[in-house]
């Protein structure tokens, strides 16, 4: 039986790399997003959780809106020195809405300077989205 989602990293030549596939575009933006901070190895910190909102126009293609979305995650951690694991998701109109639940860390092994698009394509394969992103370290 095959995961409903899921992540797996590939090797690349210089960067860092993960598949992911998930039943819909929000769910491929949450298992992207713990994928990319599963490759940091991040060290977990005592503290409480906290919660971060931000928007995204919503009239932009699917890749725009993973690498947007995954983007503005590495910069929320690096500010506050925090790693997310849990997402909420809600649209209007115009604007996709988000809410990245984070929990404190004290440090971490890798660093990703950002997400590209380099080979960026999210397809549909069957019943589900399938991407592969690169990670410029």
């Amino acid at each position: 039986m095959v995961e409903e989602n899921g992540y797996r990293e590939f090797d690349h030549t210089a960067d860092w790399g993960i598949e992911v596939w998930a039943q819909d575009i929000f769910d491929l933006l949450g298992t992207a997003a713990r994928g990319m901070f599963s490759l940091l190895e991040v060290q977990k910190g005592e503290g409480n959780r906290s919660a971060f909102t931000f928007s995204l126009d919503k009239d932009q293609d699917n890749e725009d809106l993973l690498v947007e979305f995954l983007n503005e995650l590495l910069f929320l951690s690096e500010q506050n020195q925090v790693a997310f694991d849990d997402f909420e998701f809600d649209s209007t109109e115009k604007l996709h809405h988000f809410t990245a639940h984070s929990y404190p860390i004290i440090g971490q092994k890798k660093e990703i300077k950002a997400v590209t698009y380099y080979g960026l394509s999210v397809d549909r394969r069957g019943n589900r989205l399938e991407t592969k992103i690169v990670f410029d370290v």
